[in-house]
């Protein structure tokens, strides 16, 4: 299913992968190929969220509309919100996630 959809002045591909049961939407945004993910298997209200990503993408850029549109958000331990022992913790158990993976690839 390729079919281009236009809402608005914000034309998009609306796709859907025969491995997943979610759409997701193809654009082109100043030259570079983005694809975004709507978490939608219905296709009414992923027409919808395409819409929006679209919308975010043309007047915030792409850092914001992938911040406000991801499917997974990874917190970010430097995040200001976080509490301090919160972002201390995270950042020692990144650390030390980081650590194991390099002694593995040394040790194999």
């Amino acid at each position: 299913m390729n079919k281009r959809q236009s809402v608005g002045n914000h034309e998009f591909n609306l796709l859907k992968s025969e491995k997943s049961p979610y759409y997701y939407i193809r654009l082109m945004h100043k030259g570079k190929r983005l694809k975004f993910s709507t978490g939608e298997s219905n296709k009414r209200k992923a027409k919808e969220k395409a819409a929006a990503i679209a919308h975010d993408l043309k007047y915030y850029g792409p850092k914001v509309a992938l911040e406000k549109h991801a499917l997974r958000k990874i917190p970010n331990p430097a995040d200001p919100l976080l509490s301090p022992s919160l972002s201390r913790r995270m950042r020692m158990i990144c650390s030390v996630v980081r650590l194991v993976f390099f002694i593995r690839i040394f040790l194999s």
